[in-house]
């Protein structure tokens, strides 16, 4: 007896542990995209970075030159002008000149249960985070604390601070970073090469956009986990969830201990 044929699921949008993420991803976000992305980005990093600057500099022309380089709402707009740059290079290159729907960067519904998963993870993440900060704060003698207050908070606890980064790194950030370094160059890698290369290559950039070495360890194994939440749901808003939920975390021991500090 012949076996009938499986039947073709007629929404490639829906995807199971058992698919992978590649039929997904538009064959449209090539190297070129990659290439113009980044390009535009630098330009608009450093042309919304020199204006935040010069605003910030003339707001409070009497700043001590051996303190933090920018006032307390400079280093929010700063943050924000970072993170426009991603997603407005993003838009402007994939969406708007190449016309792809948002759905090939990845923002597609996703089931419960991958957002219950994301949820669950980060809150399994935060003794592992722990742990490799301690481990590197006794190798390299440095202090994470000590590095967000620098990044952060370097004016203590105010309530424009604590909402403002709160705000922008908790909410705005993790949107337009898993957009850019899942939803793109991820996914570039995804249509390229298998998972786990792709998971370690695109860890390895965003660990390494973010500057500090110290860090890198940490946001390379996060990378690590946001690239598979990706795969596996075939949605970008787990990953959304699972770093929003870290940032968030992360800020609310920062400002809460500062706070907590000046009382």
């Amino acid at each position: 007896m012949i076996s009938p044929p499986l039947p073709i699921d007629p929404d490639p949008t829906k995807t199971s542990p058992e698919k992978s993420l590649r039929p997904l991803i538009a064959p449209e976000i090539n190297v070129w995209s990659l290439i113009v992305i980044s390009l535009v980005i630098l330009s608009l990093g450093a042309g919304l970075g020199l204006l935040v600057f010069f605003f910030d500099a003339n707001a409070a022309p009497d700043m001590d030159m051996n303190g933090p380089m920018f006032t307390e709402r400079g280093i929010l707009a700063l943050l924000l002008a970072q993170n426009t740059a991603f997603a407005l290079a993003v838009y402007l290159v994939l969406i708007r000149l190449q016309k792809l729907p948002w759905s090939a960067l990845g923002l597609r519904l996703a089931e419960a249960k991958w957002l219950k998963l994301a949820l669950a993870i980060a809150v399994l993440w935060l003794p592992v985070s722990i742990g490799i900060e301690a481990l590197i704060e006794g190798q390299w003698n440095v202090s994470f604390n000590q590095l967000l207050m620098d990044l952060y908070a370097p004016y203590g606890f105010t309530w424009t601070s604590a909402l403002g980064i709160g705000l922008i790194g908790g909410l705005v950030a993790p949107f337009c970073e898993e957009i850019l370094f899942r939803g793109v160059i991820f996914a570039w890698m995804r249509r390229h090469w298998n998972v786990q290369i792709s998971m370690i290559a695109s860890a390895a950039v965003f660990a390494a956009v973010h500057v500090i070495p110290a860090v890198m360890p940490e946001i390379f194994i996060l990378g690590l986990v946001l690239a598979w939440l990706y795969e596996r749901s075939g949605s970008i808003y787990p990953a959304i969830l699972l770093h929003a939920t870290n940032n968030l975390i992360a800020f609310t021991w920062l400002f809460g201990s500062l706070a907590y500090a000046t009382d």
